[in-house]
């Protein structure tokens, strides 16, 4: 079985720091309101961070560990799993974007609350082994990804 996976220290900084910030900044706009400030802010912060919580948290769309092992890869992250046979995926779609050297992946149609994940290419570890047993099952891999073969050097 592989085993795909963030470093501890980059999953608490960049998966889970904008969630932490975000709920901070929920705590203090409902702290704010129950003082008596009817802010323009704070009604946006209580209207749209709740929204962004929940779709980050129940939607799963960074995961902090893949595993793959030959017949089934499965998405962790926040207490939850996703799984997905490879002889029944009949739809995946790689998007990369290089600025930024992160890849956008959608597995299976009509889902709304799976199916779509964010990966840091630098960061997860063998990375380039699990797009390269992905590319395959994506039709559209090269159609989508155009002038975006071509890795940044450093």
């Amino acid at each position: 079985m592989k085993e795909y996976s963030y470093q501890r220290g980059y999953y608490l900084v960049s998966i889970l720091g904008p969630n932490i910030m975000m709920a901070g900044a929920l705590a203090w706009a409902v702290y704010d309101r129950l003082q008596g400030n009817a802010g323009m802010i704070n009604q946006l912060i209580l209207v749209v961070v709740p929204i962004l919580l929940l779709s980050s948290l129940v939607a799963m769309n960074q995961p902090r560990r893949i595993t793959d092992d030959g017949e089934t890869i499965t998405f962790y992250g926040f207490f939850q799993k996703h799984d997905y046979h490879w002889d029944e995926i009949t739809f995946l779609r790689i998007r990369r974007f290089i600025m930024t050297d992160r890849v956008y992946i959608r597995i299976g149609n009509d889902r709304f609350w799976r199916g779509r994940y964010w990966l840091d290419t630098d960061s997860l570890s063998g990375s380039g082994e699990l797009l390269e047993k992905m590319i395959p099952y994506d039709p559209q891999y090269d159609l989508n990804n155009k002038g975006k073969a071509k890795r940044k050097t450093r």
